[in-house]
């Protein structure tokens, strides 16, 4: 799978005034933050992807 696409489009979403962003590059069962400090995550066609969905859904 091709993530560069996400990467640039996320990049370029960044740019846009007014629109707090920040990216991290990491995997989704080892997310690159502390715990317990992100209230709400919007996904979208990201779980077909993910190779252990379990261990994703349980990073908190």
């Amino acid at each position: 799978m091709n993530r560069s696409s996400s990467l640039s489009m996320a990049a370029g979403a960044k740019k846009a005034p007014g629109v707090p962003i920040d990216l991290f590059k990491g995997s989704a069962e080892e997310i690159p933050l502390d715990d317990k400090t992100i209230d709400t995550v919007v996904t979208t066609w990201t779980l077909c992807t993910v190779p252990d969905v379990k261990r994703a859904l349980s990073e908190t």
